[in-house]
């Protein structure tokens, strides 16, 4: 599940989360008409907080995307997460 609140992006993933330090330039989406690209994010639990800054318009829906490159997310038993994209955000 991702969800904004204000300028975060909160992205839940169904397990926990190593507390590394993910890369920013990783992380970007679509909202409100906006895209928008990640300053810097958190690792909470199981979940990464990520704040974003607005670049332009992108008339998409609302979404947002983990490119994962290298994986910098990591599942408690040491296991990258997944790049996706399209990842719709509620």
């Amino acid at each position: 599940m991702a969800e904004v609140f204000g300028s975060q992006l909160a992205v839940l993933f169904d397990r926990g989360l190593l507390n590394t330090s993910p890369a920013p330039a990783n992380w970007t989406m679509s909202f409100h008409g906006e895209s928008y690209t990640c300053e810097s994010l958190q690792v909470y639990v199981n979940q990464i907080i990520a704040e974003m800054r607005p670049l332009g318009i992108d008339p998409g829906p609302a979404r947002c995307a983990y490119a994962a490159s290298p994986p910098d997310v990591l599942a408690l038993n040491s296991v990258p997460a997944a790049p996706f994209t399209d990842f719709p955000i509620t």
